[in-house]
């Protein structure tokens, strides 16, 4: 989700875009409190820079707080940050490098949702999430 829409990594200070990565768990409660997990199960993003292709692994969770704005189809995001251990993993021409994690920040985002799906509409990419649960 907002890990997704910060700005793509860079290989020899070129920005390179990446797509993919899915099967994230997200567990929203109704405080609006949202713990995005990045387990074995989630994919990895993919891009390419100089015919070759640059692979980065998100693992670790994510602590969000979402509210919505008031008449509007934004909901706004604070990130509390990552719990210990979480990285992204780069691996380009063989090498495989940590990469940096935002501990927090504020940003804004649009959304659509129904009875089974939310969608996350970011500067970058959009996001769809399927409820898992039969709760509402």
């Amino acid at each position: 989700m907002p890990t997704a829409d910060a700005p793509p990594p860079s290989v020899d200070g070129h920005r390179v875009v990446m797509s993919g990565g899915a099967d994230n768990i997200d567990y929203i409660f109704a405080t609006g409190i949202d713990h995005d997990s990045w387990v074995r199960s989630a994919t990895p993003y993919y891009g390419t820079y100089r015919e070759h292709r640059l692979k980065k692994v998100i693992r670790g969770r994510s602590t969000l707080t979402i509210r919505g704005k008031p008449h509007s189809h934004e909901l706004r995001i604070t990130e509390g940050g990552w719990t210990a251990r979480s990285a992204n993993i780069y691996t380009y021409r063989g090498r495989t490098c940590a990469g940096y994690l935002n501990q927090g920040g504020t940003y804004t985002m649009d959304f659509h949702c129904n009875a089974h799906t939310l969608t996350w509409i970011g500067k970058q990419d959009t996001d769809k999430k399927t409820r898992a649960s039969r709760k509402p």
